[in-house]
């Protein structure tokens, strides 16, 4: 996620999910000293150029080849915009779907990505909320070897015979990536989200992943600053084992 005021993003995550990390650029956050995410710096991705979408938690799709990937995605009627090297931490990709829901690609150098994922501060879920879950599906079949298995509320995606997420079919806003991140208590999270000037947008959700049922929540992060009271902010979910 790039951040525009990443001090604030970082104060919340910190304190929300347990994360650590020393702040810098590009800071690789950490949860029982695995890396859990990343949260960069607007201004950083400014400077070199890059328009990448500022706060908001989009998914970055390893591949091995960022040239090589780039191309299938154009022969598959997607678009790519800007490629970012950060230092030693690998190569980053911004692109779109043909139905327009943003996504990057990571080519990883010393980062390999999220090692830890699946528990209490770590992302567990993604939703592909899109106007066309039918051509989503052809666009991540053929680029990325994604499969799908037919389920109550959208189907599950698939990578090998790993389940990562949901495919819903929306008509009422843009396409977009939604991230979950796993808690142990929900009114807690929704608690420290606000405390950190941030906001619930829809409380009291249900769903099953894996043949278990969560309880969920939708938020969004701090504004840009304490003193400015219009600014973006960074929306996720929330999700926690129903006990």
């Amino acid at each position: 996620m790039a951040a525009t005021d990443q001090q604030l993003a970082l104060d919340l995550y910190r304190e929300l999910f347990g994360w650590k990390g020393e702040s810098g650029d590009n800071t690789v956050c950490e949860l029982n000293g695995k890396t859990a995410a990343c949260v960069g710096s607007a201004k950083f991705l400014d400077s070199a150029g890059a328009v990448f979408p500022r706060d908001q938690w989009i998914p970055l799709l390893a591949c091995p080849d960022l040239e090589a990937t780039t191309g299938s995605i154009f022969e598959a009627r997607g678009s790519a915009g800007a490629q970012l090297e950060l230092g030693k931490l690998g190569k980053l990709q911004q692109c779109k779907d043909p139905q327009g829901a943003e996504f990057g690609l990571w080519q990883p150098g010393e980062c390999s990505g999220a090692q830890i994922t699946g528990q209490a501060g770590a992302m567990s879920w993604f939703e592909l909320r899109t106007s066309d879950t039918h051509g989503a599906k052809k666009f991540y079949g053929d680029v990325f070897g994604y499969t799908f298995e037919s389920q109550a509320g959208g189907d599950t995606m698939q990578v090998g015979n790993r389940d990562i997420g949901t495919l819903v079919q929306i008509e009422t806003r843009r396409p977009y990536w939604r991230t979950y991140f796993e808690v142990d208590n929900i009114p807690s999270a929704e608690g420290t989200v606000v405390k950190h000037e941030g906001d619930v947008r829809a409380e009291g959700g249900r769903m099953f992943v894996k043949g278990k049922a969560y309880e969920t929540s939708e938020v969004a992060g701090a504004l840009t600053s304490p003193d400015d009271r219009v600014g973006s902010r960074a929306e996720f979910a929330l999700m926690a084992r129903r006990r």
